[in-house]
């Protein structure tokens, strides 16, 4: 479930924010440049691969993560959908190619792989990306009937429980606010979660939340001001103010 909805462009402006949120510190900006060249060269080195060997399909999911890896998603879609020519029922790639669509805003096809991965392998992940799917189509009943399932099978699931929020937020919900404020404070969260949470709030209206939240994680007043603002455009313009693949959890 590892493996991070209209929402697509609002989590893309989300992604921005968490990248340069967490970006603070020179040895950060150093360790983050060396990354950058090392996926370079690896998606030079794989590119190369395929040519030499253009059915080897280990190849091109290990190509098409380290596209996701720098969301390059048009590239990973286009990778999984090669591997996809090798062997229509992998799992892995079609759960990998809805991913890419649905960074891309393409929630139809999205949800027709999330589908077909389901009809080969029953897992949470697989159901993850066709919740996330009907949200980006504003299907919010049937999202929200998949989150709770998941979260009824596995009680700690916190990509399901994260994403259920969102999109009860999205609804003006305000229940959704305690269910992210549980998640965000848990012991196994990570700083998107707490940063989601704000942003559950900012759907609200709820600036006295936020507030209270971004001093409790000490998360700086500016951070905070960012994704209110990211919010009250999404209470607007629905996800397309901050894009659903990088809020919600696949």
């Amino acid at each position: 479930m590892a493996n991070g909805l209209p929402l697509c462009k609002i989590l893309a402006a989300c992604l921005a924010l968490l990248v340069s949120a967490c970006s603070n510190g020179e040895g950060f900006q150093q360790r983050s440049g060396q990354q950058k060249f090392e996926n370079v060269v690896d998606i030079a080195l794989y590119k190369k691969a395929i040519r030499d060997d253009p059915n080897n399909i280990n190849y091109l999911l290990i190509l098409a993560n380290k596209y996701v890896e720098t969301t390059q998603w048009s590239e990973s879609a286009a990778s999984f959908r090669e591997a996809l020519r090798l062997s229509p029922n992998n799992t892995y790639a079609l759960v990998g190619y809805a991913h890419s669509l649905l960074a891309l805003g393409q929630y139809q096809d999205a949800l027709s792989l999330a589908d077909r991965s389901i009809t080969h392998q029953r897992t949470s992940k697989n159901y993850l990306i066709k919740g996330i799917a009907s949200d980006g189509m504003q299907d919010y009943q049937s999202s929200d009937t998949i989150y709770r399932q998941i979260i009824r099978q596995h009680p700690r699931n916190l990509a399901a429980r994260n994403n259920l929020a969102l999109s009860m937020a999205l609804q003006g919900k305000s229940e959704a606010y305690e269910i992210m404020r549980e998640v965000a404070f848990s012991p196994d969260a990570q700083l998107r979660h707490r940063h989601n949470l704000l942003l559950v709030g900012a759907l609200l209206g709820r600036r006295d939340l936020t507030k209270r939240d971004a001093a409790a994680f000490s998360i700086s007043s500016a951070t905070e001001q960012k994704i209110f603002e990211i919010g009250q455009k999404a209470r607007k313009n629905g996800v397309k103010a901050f894009g659903i693949a990088s809020a919600k959890d696949p």
